[in-house]
C-alpha cells in the first residue's frame, strides 16, 4: 500500500485535499482484549460523600422562609373563609313521648300498661313534627316572623337563575330534623340556622306547636277511651246476665 495515492472526490468541498495516510496518523492498531471507549459518553460526576437525599438540617437551614410561606397563606386563607363560608348554629330540644297507657282500659299483653309497637308509635309522632300541620302553625307565630331567617329571601342557584325561590314552609322542612332517639323514650328535634337566636326561636315554636297540635287532638283519645269503656260495659252487662240466668 506504501507509494500509492488514494484520491476521493466523492463527498469532498471545494478546495480540500486528500493524501495518504502516514502509519503515524492512524496510530496503533487496536487489539482484541482493550477495552472500548465511547467517544460521545457524557461524564457524569461521582456523587458527593456524606449527602443524602433528605437532611433533617438543611430543612432546619429554611425554617424562617417556610414560616414566612405558611403565614402569607394562611393570612389570605383565613378570611376568604370567614367571607364566603357562614357559620350554621344548630338548636337541639327533645320530647318525651310517654310510653304507656291505661291497663284498665286497654288489653295489653303484659298487663304494664307499655304501648305495643311502640318504636312505630314513636316514629310517627317524629312524623307529626314534621308534618304541615305543626309547621304551617309556626309558620303564622309573630316570634317566628320576626326572625332574621323568616324576613331574609335565600340566595340560591335555584334563585340565580331566575326561578321562583322556596317557600317558608320548604325552607322549615329543609333546615327541621325530627327523630326518635334509639332505645330512649325522647324524640329529638333540631334546628339549624346561620343565626343562633334564629334556631333558638325556631324549635322552640315547633315544640310548643306540637304540643298544642296533641292538646287539640287528645278529644279524639277521650272519645277512642268513651268507646272503649262503653263497649266494656255493654259486655260486662251481657255476663251479668248469662250468669243471673
Amino acid at each position: 500500500m506504501d507509494g500509492q495515492h488514494f484520491d476521493n472526490r466523492e463527498g469532498r468541498a471545494p478546495g480540500s485535499a486528500l493524501g495518504p495516510v502516514s502509519p503515524s496518523e492512524l496510530g496503533a492498531p487496536v487489539r482484541m482484549g482493550d477495552p472500548l471507549i465511547d467517544a460521545f459518553a457524557v461524564d457524569v460526576p461521582p456523587p458527593a460523600a456524606g449527602h443524602s437525599g433528605f437532611s433533617f438540617s438543611r430543612v432546619l437551614r429554611h425554617k424562617w422562609l417556610m414560616l414566612c410561606v405558611f403565614l402569607v397563606v394562611a393570612g389570605a386563607a383565613i378570611p376568604a373563609v370567614w367571607m364566603f363560608v357562614a357559620p350554621k348554629y344548630r338548636s337541639l330540644a327533645s320530647l318525651r313521648v310517654r310510653p304507656t297507657i291505661s291497663p284498665i282500659i286497654f288489653d295489653v299483653p303484659e298487663k304494664n300498661g307499655t304501648v305495643m309497637y311502640y318504636w312505630q308509635f314513636l316514629s310517627t309522632q317524629a312524623s307529626i313534627v314534621n308534618g304541615s300541620s305543626v309547621l304551617s302553625a309556626v309558620l303564622d307565630r309573630e316570634d317566628v316572623r320576626a326572625t332574621q331567617w323568616y324576613q331574609t329571601e335565600p340566595q340560591t342557584l335555584r334563585t340565580l337563575l331566575g326561578a321562583e325561590p322556596p317557600s317558608h314552609l320548604e325552607r322549615l322542612k329543609s333546615i327541621l330534623e325530627a327523630a326518635p332517639r334509639r332505645n330512649t323514650e325522647l324524640v329529638d328535634v333540631a334546628v339549624t340556622t346561620h343565626q343562633g337566636a334564629d334556631s333558638k326561636v325556631l324549635v322552640n315554636a315547633v315544640v310548643s306547636e306540637y304540643f298544642r297540635y296533641t292538646e287539640e287532638h287528645a278529644e279524639e283519645g277521650e272519645q277512642l277511651v268513651y268507646q272503649t269503656l262503653r263497649e266494656e260495659e255493654k259486655s260486662l252487662q251481657i255476663d251479668i246476665g248469662v250468669l243471673v240466668e
